[in-house]
């Protein structure tokens, strides 16, 4: 058919192996409120982090906001407290931070 295809990568997620101290201490001091999750990939490794430093307790009263229902609904299944933007934008995203 004549169709050449190129594979290229136009993005690459790097996940960090761990929070750091500061991070710890700022979730523990309750000084860190919300975060944000872009992608399930993101929420399933924050849980992990979360785990292995020990904190997950600590981090029920964190509001977690969401691109997306799934990963919010994930999050909420994991025992967080998650909202999701009304489209899976990152401007519908960013509307649902700018009200809360």
């Amino acid at each position: 058919m004549g169709i050449s295809l190129k594979e290229r990568i136009i993005y690459a997620t790097t996940f960090k192996k761990s929070l750091s101290k500061k991070c710890i201490t700022l979730i523990k001091s309750k000084r860190i409120r919300q975060v944000v999750i872009f992608s399930m990939a993101n929420a399933q490794h924050i849980i992990n982090v979360i785990n292995e430093a020990k904190v997950a307790k600590d981090c029920k009263s964190l509001t977690f906001f969401c691109i997306s229902k799934k990963i919010a609904l994930f999050l909420q299944n994991k025992g967080f407290f998650a909202e999701y933007s009304s489209l899976p934008t990152e401007a519908s995203l960013i509307n649902k931070l700018k009200n809360n």
